[in-house]
Parts: structure tokens; C-alpha cells; sequence
């Protein structure tokens, strides 16, 4: 049996680093294992995560330390735009009349006055559809939409109702 051999004076003995250095790093270790998923991917057959699912972004950090209510519910905002179907309505109903009256003013010629009308009327949808294509506007103006369905079906059938009184057919 022999012995271990001595180190040289000044150099620690086998297995001890020196004073203020490191070894020499082995290779690093192997991130991810053979097989396994890359981060940030999703296995085969599992859907990948929505952009809205819980813990898709960072929670939103407020200055006051409190999150803000996020407004009205989509479900609220449809209701609010049904309840607003009806003046909606009258206040279209004003816009393309007041228009239909000037035009009769400025102008006797019945084509003109159809043409006024219809630009009014094409603002109108114009603004509608401005409305829907905005995000936070949307579903008040799609609720504002369905109540004046509504609303239009229901004076339909009063209007069937009151003719078929007049006429005595009943």
C-alpha cells in the first residue's frame, strides 16, 4: 500500500480548493430531460391557454393599492342599451324628421329632398356601427339595437291589432 502523495508547500491538500477560488464547473445540468416540454409550450392533445385565463397576464398593479371595479358587466351594459331603445328611437325619429323639414325648406325639388334624408339616415347607421366597433361601446349599442327589434315588433302587432278593430274584421 502506498500513501497518499503529499501536495507541494503552499498548495491545499487533494479535495480542498484553495483559499478564495472555486473548482472548475462540470458541465451544466440538462434543463429539461429527453421528452419532456419546452417551457412555454403545451402537450399534444391539451389546448394552449387563452389570453384571458387566470394567471395569463400579471395581476394590474393600481397606484392606490386597490383594484378598480372594471365598470359595468357586458350583461349590464346589453340591458342599459335595451333600456335606451326607445329614446334612441325618438331622438332618430326627431333627427332625420328636422333634417326631412329643412330640406323641404332650402328646396322644392323632391329628389334633393330624398337625397338630405338619406345622408341623414346613413349617419345615422354610420354612428352605430362607430358604436359597435368600439370595444368599451359595443353591447350598449347591440342592446340598443335588439330593444329597438323589440320595440318595433311590439308596435307591429298593435298596429295588426288596431287595424283589424277599424276594419271589424274581428
Amino acid at each position: 500500500m502506498s500513501e497518499p502523495p503529499v501536495p507541494p508547500p503552499g498548495q491545499p491538500p487533494p479535495g480542498e480548493d484553495p483559499p478564495g477560488e472555486r473548482p472548475a464547473e462540470e458541465e451544466p445540468p440538462v434543463a429539461d430531460p429527453p421528452g419532456a416540454q419546452p417551457p412555454g409550450t403545451h402537450a399534444p392533445g391539451e389546448y394552449r391557454p387563452g389570453p384571458y385565463a387566470p394567471g395569463a397576464y400579471p395581476p394590474a398593479v393600481y397606484p392606490s393599492g386597490v383594484p378598480r371595479s372594471g365598470g359595468m358587466s357586458p350583461r349590464g351594459k346589453f340591458w342599459l342599451g335595451a333600456a335606451l331603445a326607445v329614446p334612441v328611437l325618438v331622438g332618430v325619429l326627431v333627427l332625420v324628421l328636422t333634417v326631412g323639414t329643412l330640406a323641404t325648406s332650402i328646396t322644392e325639388d323632391p329628389d334633393v329632398q330624398g337625397l338630405l334624408v338619406l345622408v341623414s339616415v346613413i349617419a345615422v347607421l354610420a354612428g352605430w356601427i362607430a358604436l359597435v366597433a368600439v370595444r368599451r361601446t359595443r353591447m350598449v349599442a347591440l342592446g340598443a339595437a335588439a330593444g329597438a327589434a323589440v320595440v318595433t315588433v311590439v308596435l307591429g302587432g298593435a298596429c295588426v291589432a288596431l287595424i283589424a278593430a277599424v276594419s271589424g274584421s274581428v
